[in-house]
């Protein structure tokens, strides 16, 4: 009796001595926190708080960088939450003003740091560049020793030469085909005449093969050719710290001058942890995060019990969340979008990611990774693997704008993930991960990506239960099984299930009570083994080989709303209304069939088809640069995915609960990610939405 009066009292004190205190934009200076005083700067109330305190912040624009080297403690934790319902946004946003006419449209102004990217309000502006319509040029070879891209010099373009006679800043974007990723060095020199793009030592790529690589010119005043373009240059050409500039830019109209701004912050816009001791039990809600010239929000210094939920994380030019070094993270109801990296979780004991919406970031969407400084990390927050991370109910959408990026990536050690009801659509790959083991799959549907869905890759990728999953729609085919020990049970298979052997000649697959519902593009195959190859048509010749699926069960489904089918195509030439599909592919299209590119929403109607040619109405807004997703929807007028099935249909009859996914998709489409009924994401002001990233016109980022 004594020790629970003991209890109570403590928390009763701590009930009396928490505190609100109170943050407003608009205050004066000198205020108190108080409600009636409040403090104007977020800084003032964190410095003010306590343990159990709740910093309150008024509905406005913040623009300062906030540490946070404090927290609370168990059952009293540091609260720093926007008032619900005004919108908070802490910015490092700068503007850009003083502008002067240089002539043909140009505009300059200096800027007190590097320019990386350059925005007309929340629009992102594309870097002036050659060639001009977005395609790129090919690398004819490579001199290694010399560190030379050999291209053919340029017919069509004599402002090039400005270029040669002074490359100031120019930034050389290239696609690095054996690595299928994209670099941005700056070059040495440039040979107008031979064609020759010299690297010096420190931007010269290593690893670079000489075939099928493809290049473009960026960043230099003589690009800035066409409204919208722009460029920086240092004001000292061999400034290390690029601390000064200027920035030249044809505006669309005059008008566009007066909301010019670029991310400035040169530091963590929100950093929590301390790097001499541990801190614990924060929350953060409510926040808008943008700007950032890193990451928005940086979790790290062996910080434990911090909560992030109901947050707008948007155009930073890190990441837009990352945890690093921490135990017990929880991430809820967040938007993040249009970073160059989503989310990441590295180095963490304990973690819940629950019904956020990740999606159109540069890269990957969400990053689980272990020890990715590798063997000799400085500090133990890199030296540490990753256990006991659950990812349910997230819409992760839309990692397609570089070369293979994730919608999911898990690497360097991992263990112990559970993947429950997430609806994953629109990647380079969907799922990749490797050194991973003890990953369980149930519930989720993951559609359309460009490569393999689902990539246990590199031989380390080991112990898997895929349970009541549906997936569909990939470039490759569902599955890329490099380890050991999967097991597959109650799915539907939209596509073309794998089954590799390993070295012994054994299969590490087992596979049973699944529903195959057979894909176009792979000749209504159901199933292929590798290592010997064979592949299969029914139920009954894959079992004869493989002794996997006996219980299994092919045969067509009438979801309410889907493609039917997906193919990957490459740019026709320069063509915006033309796609050529991946050599080895020919899925039917039919004219007057209805596609969707990339998942932008629109309906293109197929006007012909023929030599693996798809020419359509109405064009794209500009030429791919990359490989392009196209959705076929037959005849259906919407791109809206209703995965939902009529109640006899054959795949309920497989196993104990039948086959497949139960997630509602279309409440996934509308923001309502906990089944709650109505949206239980924030909600996207109509300016951010309406400057959401275009897949289908992707700015070409100076600095992949």
């Amino acid at each position: 009796m004594i020790k629970w009066l003991s209890v109570c009292s403590i928390l009763f004190f701590s009930s009396i001595y928490a505190a609100d205190i109170y943050v407003d934009a608009k205050a004066a200076p000198g205020g108190d926190g108080s409600k009636a005083k409040p403090l104007s700067t977020i800084t003032a109330g964190i410095r003010a708080a306590k343990a159990g305190d709740t910093v309150n912040i008024r509905g406005g624009v913040y623009n300062e960088i906030l540490g946070i080297s404090k927290g609370g403690k168990a059952g009293a934790p540091l609260v720093i939450r926007g008032v619900p319902g005004e919108r908070v946004v802490i910015s490092g946003w700068k503007d850009i003003t003083d502008w002067k006419d240089i002539g043909n449209g140009v505009y300059t102004a200096k800027v007190p740091s590097e320019v990386k990217d350059f925005y007309v309000g929340w629009t992102q502006q594309q870097c002036g560049r050659w060639p001009e319509d977005g395609t790129m040029r090919p690398v004819k070879g490579i001199d290694k020793d010399k560190m030379l891209f050999l291209t053919d010099p340029p017919k069509d373009a004599p402002f090039l030469e400005e270029i040669a006679k002074d490359p100031k800043n120019t930034v050389v974007f290239y696609f690095f085909a054996f690595g299928n990723s994209y670099g941005g060095p700056k070059l040495l020199s440039y040979d107008f005449k031979t064609g020759n793009i010299a690297f010096d030592k420190r931007n010269w790529n290593n690893w670079i093969r000489p075939e099928k690589n493809l290049y473009t010119f960026m960043n230099h005043p003589a690009l800035v050719r066409q409204p919208g373009n722009w460029a920086y240059v240092a004001d000292e050409k061999n400034n290390p710290r690029n601390t000064a500039g200027t920035v030249y830019f044809k505006p669309v109209k005059k008008e566009d001058l007066k909301h010019t701004r670029y991310r400035f912050t040169p530091r963590q816009q929100i950093a929590i942890g301390h790097w001499k001791e541990a801190i614990s039990d924060i929350t953060l809600q409510n926040l808008e995060v943008t700007g950032s010239g890193l990451n928005a929000i940086m979790v790290g210094g062996n910080t434990k019990n911090v909560t992030i939920e109901n947050c707008l994380v948007h155009n930073n030019f890190g990441e837009g969340i990352n945890f690093r070094g921490c135990d017990n993270v929880v991430l809820r109801n967040n938007l993040v979008i249009a970073n160059r990296n989503g989310v990441s979780v590295i180095s963490a004991r304990k973690g819940l990611v629950e019904g956020n919406e990740i999606a159109y970031n540069l890269a990957d969407g969400l990053i689980i990774a272990g020890n990715i400084s590798g063997p000799g990390a400085v500090t133990p927050d890199d030296d540490m693997e990753t256990y006991d991370i659950t990812v349910r109910r997230n819409y992760i959408h839309h990692h397609i704008l570089q070369a293979h990026p994730d919608n999911i990536q898990l690497y360097r050690g991992v263990h112990r993930v559970l993947f429950d009801s997430n609806f994953n659509i629109w990647s380079g790959q969907s799922l990749m991960t490797e050194q991973t083991d003890n990953i369980k799959m149930v519930n989720n549907v993951f559609l359309a990506s460009s490569a393999f869905m689902i990539i246990c890759g590199h031989g380390d990728s080991n112990k898997w239960e895929i349970i009541n999953n549906t997936l569909g729609c990939s470039g490759y085919g569902l599955f890329s099984f490099t380890g050991k020990d999967y097991k597959l049970s109650e799915n539907i298979l939209w596509g073309c299930g794998e089954y590799p052997y390993d070295k012994e000649g054994k299969l590490p697959v087992t596979s049973d009570y699944n529903f195959f519902y057979p894909y176009l593009p792979n000749n209504g195959l159901i199933g292929r083994t590798t290592r010997p190859w064979k592949a299969f048509k029914t139920i009954d010749a894959l079992y004869d080989f493989t002794k996997q699926d006996k219980n299994s069960a092919v045969g067509e489904l009438k979801f309410k709303n889907a493609p039917l089918f997906l193919a990957v195509t490459t740019a026709d030439g320069s063509k915006r209304n033309t796609l050529k599909l991946r050599p080895g592919s020919n899925p039917p299209f039919k004219t007057g069939d209805n596609i969707e590119v990339n998942g932008d929403g629109i309906m293109r109607k197929v006007e012909s088809f023929s030599d693996g040619r798809i020419t359509f109405t109405p064009e794209l807004p500009q030429t791919p640069f990359r490989d392009a997703l196209v959705m076929n929807w037959g005849k259906s007028n919407s791109t809206v995915i209703d995965l939902s099935l009529p109640a006899d249909s054959p795949s309920r009859k497989i196993g104990k609960n039948g086959a497949g996914s139960n997630i509602d998709t279309v409440a996934f489409q509308n923001g309502d990610l906990l089944g709650k009924g109505k949206r239980t994401l924030p909600e996207l002001p109509p300016e951010i939405k309406a400057s959401l990233p275009n897949p289908n016109s992707v700015v070409i980022p100076l600095y992949p």
